[in-house]
Parts: C-alpha cells; sequence; structure tokens
C-alpha cells in the first residue's frame, strides 16, 4: 500500500462519493503526501489526541464501496476538530489541516490527497488499512 494506491483512491472518489461517476476532472492538481515533516502525535496537545481519537472512531463509518479504503473530506474532519476543542462553531481549515499532517505522520497507512480546481481547495484524508 503506496502513495500510488492513495492517489488512485482520491482520483477515483472525488471528495468522497458513493458513486464511480463522480471521478475527479482532467487537469486536477493533485498531491498527496504521505509524510509531512511533524512530529506525529508524540508532543500533541489534548485537543489534538481527542481529534485523532474521534477521527479513528469514524474510520469504519467512511469506508467507500469500491476498494474499501476509508476517506475522511474537509467538512467531516472540520466537524470532528469542533467537537475535539468542545465548539458548537466550525473549526478553522488551515488548523484542521495541520491536524491532519499530524495524524498523517503518526499512522503510516494514511495519506493526505490535496487538490486545487478552479481555484477551490480540497482536502481528503485517505485510510489504506482500515
Amino acid at each position: 500500500m503506496s502513495a500510488a494506491t492513495a492517489r488512485k483512491v482520491a482520483l477515483a472518489h472525488w471528495g468522497f462519493a458513493q458513486k464511480a461517476g463522480a471521478r475527479a476532472p482532467h487537469g486536477v492538481e493533485l498531491k498527496v503526501l504521505g509524510e509531512c515533516g511533524t512530529s506525529g502525535l508524540d508532543e500533541a496537545t489534548a485537543p489534538l489526541q481527542r481529534f485523532a481519537a474521534l477521527v479513528d472512531r469514524e474510520w469504519p463509518e467512511y469506508v467507500g464501496t469500491l476498494g474499501k479504503y476509508g476517506r475522511l473530506g474537509l467538512p467531516q474532519l472540520q466537524r470532528l476538530a469542533s467537537q475535539a476543542q468542545g465548539d458548537d462553531a466550525p473549526a478553522d481549515p488551515e488548523q484542521v489541516e495541520a491536524w491532519v499532517h499530524c495524524l498523517v505522520d503518526a499512522e503510516r497507512k494514511c495519506f493526505l490527497a490535496v487538490a486545487v480546481h478552479r481555484s477551490v481547495r480540497r482536502l481528503l484524508l485517505i485510510n489504506l488499512g482500515v
């Protein structure tokens, strides 16, 4: 299981769609990150640890029908981050991305797909080991 598999999962399941017809359009710039250069969860704050636990608990709910890989998009990750912080307001996307980088570094089966298409940035956390 590698970044190439994660790339195929991200392209096939554009933003976590249930049907294969929602594939990414041609020309999408997609980067798949397997290492982000953080310390992982070694020096994690309490909200980050709660976020990691919530994401780990949510994986079975977000396993796709094709390939059986877990995929969480930015809206789901923002919801989990706000729960981890104890706020009702949506979490800041930059903070969520920083936390996701820590998750990717802590779990070797997780990858982060970052796509930019028509000036819209999309994030997709992929778990190949669910």
